[in-house]
């Protein structure tokens, strides 16, 4: 009892000789004896020799069959019990494989599951932040804008506040270089008493502009045309 094989065909002779007959039953077990896919302690040759017996082990009822018959059908048995046997712990390792491979599969899926939660997560907190930086962005813009704005005001403002500044400096200039005048000069400012009244009456209007008391105004152009002694 030597060889063992392994391997297999499609659509085997066993199979296609099953039935429920005695003669298909014996067919099946003929066939299955020959079929090199299906291995077995017992070497080719045995397993040959076996086939060729079959018929005539099986072809008697038991209790008419011969000792040698009996011996036949015996080996017969167990070597197909082993090849049975055999099937039973390939198919089981089969069985084994897929429910292995479904768990795996299914682990694979819940992982895969877990790893596309955590992605749309992911791509959830990327879109918010995105949200808040646009947000911050552009709060961010209208505080550079507004600061620009304020400096170019506050440039403007210092501008006409130096224009203002030159403006005062000049007129209070020429304020003071007329009332000097008037109080070197008195009635003479000008070359005579009408220009003289003229330089005043402007003289007093932009005093008043400049926020005068009116009792000032008043008084002073006798006081200023007075001949200086």
């Amino acid at each position: 009892m030597g060889s063992k094989r392994v391997g297999g065909s499609a659509g085997p002779a066993w199979k296609r000789q099953r039935g429920t007959g005695v003669k298909s039953k014996i067919g099946t077990i003929i066939a299955a004896l020959q079929e090199p896919g299906l291995s077995s302690e017992a070497n080719d040759a045995t397993r040959a020799m076996l086939a060729e017996g079959a018929q005539s082990a099986f072809a008697a009822a038991v209790e008419d069959r011969h000792p040698m018959q009996e011996t036949v059908a015996t080996y017969i048995k167990e070597v197909i019990s082993d090849i049975a046997q055999r099937l039973a712990v390939v198919a089981a390792e089969g069985r084994q494989a897929v429910a292995t491979a479904d768990s795996e599969l299914e682990l694979h899926k819940a992982q895969s599951q877990v790893a596309l939660d955590e992605l749309e997560e992911a791509k959830a907190r990327i879109v918010a932040k995105s949200g808040a930086l646009d947000g911050a962005s552009f709060t961010l813009g209208e505080c550079l804008q507004a600061i620009a704005s304020s400096d170019a005001e506050q440039l403007a403002h210092a501008s006409e506040r130096d224009k203002l500044d030159k403006e005062q400096s000049k007129f209070k200039a020429e304020e003071e270089e007329e009332l000097k005048a008037f109080l070197d000069q008195g009635p003479a400012v000008g070359g005579s008493e009408k220009e003289a009244k003229k330089a005043m009456e402007k003289l007093m209007k932009e005093f008043g502009k400049l926020g005068a008391e009116p009792a000032l105004l008043a008084a002073a152009p006798p006081v200023l045309f007075k001949t200086p002694e």
